[in-house]
């Protein structure tokens, strides 16, 4: 299956040549590396801002894909130096491998609702009317919105794109729809320079899932990106700030998924490392702008408490009551 394959591809490959071999192992190592170290700062930023709480996109399902990808790519790069694959631990690999393209999408998605929930700007052509309270009172017709929150369809569209890609990945890790040796192992560079082999057909189904997750991935990035220019609650007075860091990101990740078989699984793995490493600079923004947003809202709050005190200390000045009236008289 997919770790057999990919080692005797490379010992193929690599007969004779010990420094390519050494060269892969290091750089899958540093690169594992670099994911633990992102997951740890994924779980520090989720650890300081309780309002990442209820969003299991971010505070579960981000670290444990980057957590993930470490594992990942611990496995190849121990199992190319040791030339020896565990059954039991190649079955755990495939089912990690698959989550990878769903889980990036999945939190991705969410990130991009939750900056523009916290100024309850619309997402993807939808928002919230007014609540039922404000209709009861009559204020049907004042262009007021509630703050953003999760339609049922949205939701239900999201999580069924993204099962519908962790099948299709479990079927081709496991080898169900194909048995080529370089299905999960190449990249669009096999499809174009061989469009018309038997296999690429198969190499073209391996390749969609995730190259439709890094073009809407692209979009989100988007998306961040217009937000911090025109919406933040922090003016940036450049267009070149922390918020396009995931469209550098994903154009990286898209760029991974372009090479051959020599260079696919470093450069695909460094991509997804780029666009993890853009998501958690934007992840700790978004963190900055949400209390940005709560501060300047117990403020307005409070403003809005003491000029009601004042109108009632004035309205008592200015009216004294009757009682008083009638122990003077």
């Amino acid at each position: 299956m997919y770790l057999e394959d990919l080692i005797e591809y490379y010992q193929e490959r690599d007969a004779g040549d010990a420094k390519s071999s050494i060269g892969f192992v290091i750089g899958f190592s540093i690169i594992s590396i670099s994911f633990l170290i992102l997951s740890l700062l994924i779980i520090r930023c989720n650890w300081n801002c309780k309002e990442y709480y209820e969003w299991n996109a971010i505070r579960i399902t981000m670290p444990a894909i980057t957590l993930f990808l470490s594992v990942h790519n611990a496995t190849i790069a121990f199992d190319y130096e040791k030339e020896n694959v565990n059954s039991h631990w190649a079955i755990v690999v495939y089912m990690i491998s698959s989550t990878i393209a769903p889980g990036i999408f999945i939190y991705s998605f969410v990130m991009t609702f939750l900056a523009y929930g916290t100024r309850a700007m619309p997402f993807c052509c939808v928002h919230r009317g007014p609540s039922r309270h404000d209709r009861d009172l009559g204020d049907e017709d004042d262009e007021v919105y509630q703050p953003l929150v999760r339609p049922a369809i949205l939701v239900v569209s999201t999580r069924g794109f993204a099962f519908g890609i962790l099948v299709l990945n479990l079927l081709i890790n496991f080898n169900v729809l194909s048995d080529e040796n370089l299905v999960g192992l190449t990249g669009w560079k096999t499809v174009v320079m061989n469009p018309y082999d038997n296999s690429t057909v198969m190499i073209l189904i391996s390749l969609f899932p995730m190259a439709l997750v890094c073009l809407l991935c692209l979009y989100f990035s988007f998306l961040l990106w217009r937000y911090g220019c025109q919406f933040s609650m922090v003016i940036n007075t450049s267009l070149l700030n922390a918020w396009m860091c995931p469209l550098f990101g994903a154009v990286a990740m898209l760029v991974g998924q372009m090479f051959g078989p020599d260079l696919f699984l470093v450069t695909s793995n460094a991509g997804i490392l780029l666009y993890t490493f853009s998501m958690v600079r934007v992840l700790y923004e978004i963190r900055y702008d949400i209390r940005q947003s709560g501060d300047l809202g117990n403020f307005l709050n409070e403003l809005e408490n003491a000029r009601s005190d004042h109108k009632e200390v004035d309205n008592k000045n200015l009216f004294p009551s009757t009682t008083r009236g009638v122990d003077d008289a």
